[in-house]
C-alpha cells in the first residue's frame, strides 16, 4: 500500500509528515506504549489497530488524523493512497541490489542446465538498463573447481611421467607405461556414459587417482621385461613368457583397488552423490586399463626393441605414431553450436578491423600530450672579439635562449585535440556497431541459405520419388514419354537450385568466418532467432551524431587556435659572461623580448579558412541527422510490409502450402488429376514456402537495420 503525501494540504491543516507516518506504522506496525509487569518479568505494551482494520486499502484510507484545532480528518484528505507492485524482500551484494532466484537440478548435470539457462536469458529476456545476471552457488563452486582442476591434472600427468622416466632412466620405457593412462581413461568414460551419469569435479579427481593407479600394471610388466631380457635373444618369446608369468599379479594389481572402491561405486548413503562418480572412473577405467595393458604394452615392447638392442628407425616411427595416437585418443565432442550473440561477443574480441580501430582511439588518446610542444631550447657559447683589452682578452658569453608562443595558444591546442580523441572515440563505437550489424546479418544469411537447403532438400526427395514413379508408369505403359522426361528435368531442376544455396551457403558462411576471424569448422545454433526492434528514436545519443559534434567542436577549437597564433611569441635568454681588460669578472644576465607579426594576412586567411571548415562540418552534420530520419521512416515502411507478409504465411499461407501439397500428392496417385496439374500444384507449395523465406530474411535484415540505425 503506497502513500503519496499532499504537501500543501498537510500545511494547511498544521501536521507534519513525521506525524503521519508515526499514526501509520503505530496502526500497522504497531508502536511501545509501555510497560507491563508480571511477577519479575516485563513485556512492552503495543498499540497497533485491531486485525480486522489492518487488511485493505480502505482502513489505510480511513486512518483517522487528530488536527491541532481538536478536530479529526481522514488519511485519505492527506495523501494518495493506492495498491503498487513492491519487492517483498530486498537484499544487497556489493552495494548493488540483488534478487535470488534459487533452481534444484535432478538428473541431469549443472553445466548443461545453465547452458540452457543462459541460452533463454539471452534469447527471450530484456534486462532493463543496469541489470545483470551472475550465477552462482554451486555453479560457481564447479567452475571455480574446474579452472583448478585444469591446473592439477596437467601437473598430475607430468608429474606421474616424471617419475616414470626416474625410475626407468628412459624415455622409450616411460612412454610405454604411460600409455596405460588414455587405456584407463576409455573404461571411465564408458562407465559414466553406461551408468548415465555426468561429468562432475568429483569424477575429474577419479581421472586424477586413476591414472595414478593404471600405471602401476604397466610397472609390473616392464619392470619384469627388463628383467628377462639377458635370458632370451627373441624378443616376442620373452614378451610371450613375460606376459603369462605377470598375468596374475597385473590382475591383482588392478581387482585390488577396483574391490576396494566398488562399495563407493554401489554406495547410496548420504554422501553417494560425490562417492559415486569417483569410484565409477576408477572401476571403470581399470577395467580396461588391465586387459588393453596386457595387450597393447607387449606389442609395443616388441616394436621398440630388437634382437640386438637397438631400435629400428621404422619402427620408432611406426610406434611414435600409435603413442601420439593414444595419447591424443577422445571421442571428439561435437562444438556446441554458435548463437548469435556468442558470434557477436567473439567478433568483438577477434575482428581486426575493430582491434585497429581501437590503437587508432589509443594513438588519439596519447596525441593529446601534443598540444603542449614547446620549441628546443638553445644552447650557445659567443666569443664578442670587437671588445678586446689590452692583454687580448676578449668577452666570452655562454647562456640558455628559450622561445614559446603565448600561452593561450597551447591551451587552444590541447582542447582541439581532446575534440579530436573524442571524434575517434565515436568512430570507434561506429565500428563497433557496424561490425555487430555485419556479424548479425552475416549470422541471418547464413541461416537463411541452411533454411532455403533444407527445403529444396525435401522438395528433392519428393521428385525423386515421383521421377522413380513416373519412369515405371513409362515402363508399364501407363504415361507417356513426356511426362518421364518432365519429371526427370524437374528433378534436375531441383537439385541445381540446391547446389547453388549449398555454394551460397559455403560462402556465406566464408565472410562470417573472416569477419569473426574464425579458424576451422564453424556450426551456428539451429534455435529460433528472437530480434527485439527498437522504436525509440534519440539521434543525440547516436555515435555519429556525436561524431559530428565533436567534429564541430574540433573545428571551434582549431579557429582559436588559429588567432591565438597572431599573438606574440616571447622570447626568454639568461647567459653568464667575461668583462676583458684588466679588472675582469663574470657576470650573469638576461634577454626577454616579444616576437611581433608585422603581416596579418596569411594568418587571417587561415582563421577564416577555418571557420569555413567549421560551417562546412555543421551542415554536413545536419544532412546526416536528415539522412538518419530519412532511413528510419523507409525501414519502418518496409518492416510494416514484411510483417504483412510474415503474418499472412504463418496465419494461413503455411497451412495452405502443405495442404496444397499433400492434396497434390494424394489426387495424382488416385488418379484425380493428370501430370501438368500435379506440377503446377507442387511448383505453387513451393513458391508460398520460399517467398516466406525470403520475406522472414529480408524482415529480420530489416530490424538490424533499424537496430543498429537507432540503438
Amino acid at each position: 500500500m503506497k502513500i503519496e503525501y499532499d504537501r500543501g494540504k498537510i500545511a494547511k491543516f498544521g501536521l507534519n509528515i513525521s506525524d503521519l507516518n508515526e499514526i501509520v506504522t503505530m496502526g500497522f506496525a504497531g508502536m511501545t506504549a509501555g510497560k507491563v509487569f508480571e511477577g519479575e518479568r516485563q513485556f512492552d505494551l503495543v498499540v497497533r489497530f485491531a486485525e480486522p482494520f489492518r487488511k485493505d486499502i480502505s482502513n489505510l484510507e480511513q486512518a483517522s488524523i487528530q488536527l491541532p484545532n481538536g478536530g479529526s480528518v481522514p488519511l485519505s484528505e492527506l495523501a494518495k493512497i493506492s495498491y503498487t507492485k513492491g519487492p517483498a524482500k530486498i537484499s544487497r551484494d556489493n552495494t548493488n541490489r540483488r534478487i535470488v532466484i534459487g533452481v534444484n537440478v535432478r538428473n541431469r548435470d549443472l553445466q548443461s542446465v545453465v547452458d540452457d539457462i543462459q541460452s533463454i536469458v539471452a534469447n527471450q529476456i530484456d534486462l532493463p538498463e543496469g541489470y545483470r545476471v551472475a550465477y552462482g552457488g554451486q555453479f560457481e563452486n564447479l567452475q571455480k573447481a574446474r579452472n583448478r582442476l585444469m591446473i592439477a591434472v596437467p601437473i598430475a600427468l607430468f608429474l606421474i611421467f616424471v617419475l616414470l622416466y626416474f625410475a626407468f632412466s628412459s624415455t622409450q620405457d616411460a612412454l610405454m607405461i604411460y600409455s596405460a593412462i588414455p587405456l584407463s581413461a576409455i573404461g571411465g568414460i564408458l562407465l559414466l556414459w553406461a551408468r548415465d551419469m555426468p561429468f562432475s569435479i568429483s569424477a575429474g579427481v577419479g581421472f586424477i587417482a586413476l591414472f595414478g593407479i593404471a600405471v602401476l600394471n604397466g610397472i609390473v610388466l616392464i619392470e619384469h621385461f627388463k628383467s628377462m631380457e639377458s635370458h632370451y635373444t627373441n624378443i616376442k618369446d620373452l614378451v610371450i613368457t613375460g606376459a603369462k608369468e605377470r598375468l596374475r599379479p597385473v590382475l591383482l594389481t588392478a581387482s585390488a583397488a577396483a574391490l576396494g572402491f566398488l562399495p563407493m561405486a554401489i554406495s547410496n548413503s548420504a554422501g553417494a552423490e560425490v562417492q559415486r562418480p569417483l569410484a565409477t572412473v576408477v572401476v571403470g577405467g581399470l577395467i580396461t586399463a588391465t586387459f588393453l595393458t596386457l595387450i597393447v604394452l607387449p606389442v609395443l615392447y616388441v616394436l621398440f626393441k630388437t634382437k640386438s638392442g637397438s631400435s629400428s628407425p621404422s619402427k620408432k616411427i611406426l610406434t611414435s605414431v600409435v603413442l601420439i595416437s593414444m595419447f591424443s585418443f577422445a571421442v571428439k565432442a561435437q562444438e556446441t553450436p554458435l548463437t548469435l550473440e556468442q558470434a557477436i561477443e567473439i567478433g568483438m574480441e577477434r575482428n581486426l578491423n575493430l582491434q585497429a580501430a581501437d590503437k587508432s582511439l589509443e594513438m588519439a588518446n596519447v596525441s593529446i600530450g601534443q598540444g603542449w610542444n614547446l620549441d628546443k631550447a638553445n644552447v650557445y657559447y659567443s666569443e664578442d672579439k670587437n671588445d678586446i683589452a689590452e692583454n687580448g682578452v676578449f668577452n666570452r658569453k655562454i647562456g640558455l635562449s628559450q622561445s614559446f608562443a603565448f600561452p593561450s595558444l597551447y591551451g587552444a591546442q590541447k582542447n582541439a585535440l581532446e575534440a579530436g580523441a573524442e571524434m575517434q572515440l565515436s568512430q570507434f563505437e561506429l565500428q563497433k556497431r557496424k561490425l555487430q550489424g555485419e556479424i548479425s546479418k552475416g549470422y541471418i544469411e547464413v541461416r537463411y541459405w541452411q533454411e532455403l537447403i533444407e527445403n529444396y532438400e525435401y522438395l528433392d526427395s519428393l521428385y525423386a520419388e515421383f521421377s522413380r514413379a513416373a519412369t515405371r508408369k513409362f515402363e508399364t505403359g501407363e504415361s507417356n514419354y513426356l511426362e518421364k522426361l518432365t519429371a526427370e528435368g524437374k528433378r534436375q531442376e531441383i537439385g541445381l537450385k540446391k547446389s547453388e544455396s549449398n555454394e551460397n551457403y559455403l560462402m556465406a558462411l566464408d565472410q562470417l568466418k573472416l569477419i569473426l576471424n574464425w579458424e576451422g569448422d564453424l556450426e551456428l545454433s539451429r534455435a529460433e532467432i528472437a530480434l527485439d526492434i527498437s522504436l525509440e528514436q534519440d539521434w543525440s545519443t547516436h555515435p555519429g551524431v556525436e561524431y559530428y559534434e565533436s567534429a564541430v567542436s574540433q573545428s571551434g577549437f582549431q579557429i582559436q587556435t588559429e588567432k591565438r597564433k597572431l599573438l606574440p611569441d616571447i622570447n626568454l635568454d639568461v647567459f653568464r659572461g667575461t668583462n676583458p681588460g684588466a679588472n675582469a669578472k663574470i657576470y650573469p644576465g638576461f634577454h626577454a623580448g616579444i616576437t611581433l607579426p608585422l603581416f596579418f594576412g596569411a594568418q587571417k586567411s587561415h582563421v577564416k579558412s577555418s571557420e569555413f571548415q567549421q560551417q562546412k562540418i555543421q551542415l554536413e552534420a545536419e544532412q546526416y541527422i536528415n539522412q538518419l530520419e530519412s532511413r528510419a521512416q523507409q525501414l519502418h515502411r518496409q518492416l510494416d510490409q514484411n510483417i504483412r507478409v510474415i503474418n499472412y504465411y504463418e496465419a494461413e499461407g503455411k497451412t495452405l502450402s502443405l495442404q496444397i501439397l499433400e492434396q497434390a500428392q494424394r489426387s495424382y496417385q488416385e488418379g484425380e488429376i493428370d501430370f501438368l496439374q500435379y506440377v503446377q500444384l507442387m511448383e505453387n507449395s513451393r513458391t508460398i514456402t520460399l517467398h516466406y523465406l525470403q520475406s522472414k530474411f529480408a524482415y529480420q535484415q530489416t530490424i538490424l537495420d533499424i537496430n543498429y540505425l537507432l540503438n
